[in-house]
């Protein structure tokens, strides 16, 4: 009785671990990889500009303004004019 208690427990956190693992994942990377890697990369270069004794404010904002353009962007091409969701036919004249 006490293993099948233990079992289930067990089972119970790691289905718990894997779901909260899932939400991160899909949180932080999302639809689009590239603009979590650019904005950790961003991140680290400011890091290392501010060890440095560098001005490192402005690339985090500027790196973020790049990348969610450069997305947006690309996102748009892969779509082309008119070929979104169907459209409703429209009410018959009365």
């Amino acid at each position: 009785m006490i293993v099948a208690w233990i079992r289930r427990g067990g089972t119970v956190i790691l289905g718990w671990l894997q779901g909260f693992g899932r939400f991160w994942y899909r949180f932080i990377i999302g639809d689009d990889w590239t603009v979590a890697a650019t904005v950790a990369v961003g991140l680290v270069v400011a890091w290392l500009l501010h060890t440095a004794n560098g001005a490192a404010w402005w690339l985090p904002p500027l790196a973020a303004v790049a990348v969610v353009g450069t997305s947006l962007r690309r996102g748009s091409r892969k779509r082309a004019p008119g070929s979104g969701a169907p459209r409703r036919p429209s009410p018959p004249d009365l």
